[in-house]
């Protein structure tokens, strides 16, 4: 392996520094899963300290060299993007999300992410 930590008898650390833009910092942590069907790391939401990340997916491709994209989902998402639980279902190629909170109220809303084809674009 030669970035992210090794997986040897002593552990290491090695910055990845993937190719494209970089998403936006969070104050808040982003729910994440890895999607192990298309070897990429998924970030939704968080807090940027102007507001909710919700309508803010990236894909980090873990396959070749690393590099993030701006995932562009249908114009319906969720309203909470700040400290939702996620879970990834590989199987059925979606990524869940539950509740959060958008600086104002909080939700208890479900929400499903398709793994399966989203629409890409460049910022």
């Amino acid at each position: 392996m030669t970035s992210g930590l090794s997986q040897g008898a002593v552990p290491a650390w090695t910055d990845l520094m993937p190719a494209g833009t970089l998403p936006r910092a969070r104050l808040t942590p982003p729910s994440i899963i890895y999607d192990p069907v298309r070897r990429r790391l998924l970030v939704f939401g968080g807090f940027a300290g102007d507001g909710s990340l919700s309508d803010d997916v990236w894909a980090l491709s873990l396959a070749g060299t690393p590099a993030w994209n701006l995932l562009f989902p249908t114009d319906r998402r969720p309203a909470g993007g700040i400290a939702t639980a996620p879970s990834t279902t590989p199987c059925a190629n979606r990524m869940l999300i539950f509740g959060g909170h958008d600086y104002y109220d909080y939700h208890n809303d479900v929400w499903a992410l398709s793994l399966a084809a989203p629409r890409r674009g460049r910022l």
